[in-house]
C-alpha cells in the first residue's frame, strides 16, 4: 500500500467512525481536528484507534493513545505512514 492508499483509507476510516456515530463527515479533510471540529473525546480516540490498527494492520504506541498527540487528520495520516513497515 503506497503513501496515497494508505491516506485515502485512513479518511475512510475516520469518515465512518464518524458517520457510524451520529457525525456528519462530510467536510472532513485532511486539515480537520478532530476534537475541534468533530467533539471527539478520549473514548472516541481510542476506538478509533483500535478501528485504525485492525483495518491497517499496525499497531498505536500506548505513548500515542494520548490523543492530544494525534489531534488532526494529517497528524494521523503522518503517524500511520511513517510506523508502517510496508509503505
Amino acid at each position: 500500500m503506497d503513501k496515497k492508499e494508505i491516506k485515502e483509507k485512513i479518511l475512510l476510516i475516520i469518515k465512518n467512525y464518524l458517520e457510524d456515530n451520529g457525525i456528519d463527515a462530510q467536510d472532513l479533510n485532511e486539515k480537520s481536528n478532530l476534537m475541534k471540529d468533530y467533539e471527539l473525546d478520549s473514548l472516541d480516540y481510542l476506538e478509533l484507534f483500535d478501528n485504525l490498527e485492525e483495518k491497517l494492520d499496525i499497531q498505536v504506541s500506548d505513548n500515542m493513545k494520548d490523543y492530544d498527540a494525534l489531534l488532526s487528520v494529517e497528524q494521523l495520516i503522518q503517524y500511520v505512514i511513517s510506523n508502517k513497515t510496508n509503505v
